[in-house]
């Protein structure tokens, strides 16, 4: 249902992010670097309520390989607007203005939408009822990853002398 929003560059931004280190404090609390980061599974919902810059969303998801598109078929509706026209009646007037299409030139999503990796349809009375399989099928898809590969739990070292032998730093040339 996410029906857009141009916000798409900044959800990349966070998960795209890869973890390449840890802080380690007095207490041996640890904390990831960067810190904004998610280390874990995931999977993106969609639906023929995905439009616009959720049509992207999913695109993009699925390009990043972050985890299974779950759900149906996009809407297929990129094309964005700037200017509104605001009518006497105080209605508004949209005319798209922009249209997505890849690095080799060929329209994506455009007037199609984003398939899932997985079919999971809306049932509107299991909605009513609150009960979403999509968002179930998604968390018994991630749990299942979990159980096949699991995350490590990582621990600090053990703290450093005052004066290190050089073989116990892991240098970045290494």
């Amino acid at each position: 249902w996410n029906t857009g929003g141009f916000i798409d560059d900044m959800l990349f931004d966070r998960l795209t992010r890869r973890l390449i280190a840890y802080f380690v404090d007095r207490e041996r609390g640890i904390f990831r670097v960067p810190a904004n980061v998610f280390p874990g599974y995931l999977a993106a919902l969609v639906n023929h309520g995905s439009a616009s810059d959720g049509d992207i969303f999913a695109y993009e998801f699925e390009k990043y390989h972050l985890g299974p598109v779950i759900g149906s078929r996009t809407w297929g509706g990129v094309r964005g607007y700037f200017r509104p026209t605001v009518l006497k009646d105080g209605g508004l007037v949209v005319i798209s203005e922009i249209a997505l299409f890849n690095r080799k030139g060929h329209w994506t999503v455009e007037n199609y939408g984003v398939e899932p990796t997985q079919v999971v349809h809306d049932e509107p009375g299991a909605l009513i009822k609150g009960r979403d399989e999509q968002l179930l099928t998604a968390v018994q898809d991630l749990l299942q990853e979990l159980k096949a590969h699991p995350k490590p739990v990582v621990q600090a070292p053990a703290w450093l002398p005052a004066y290190p032998p050089h073989a116990t730093i892991d240098h970045p040339h290494r």
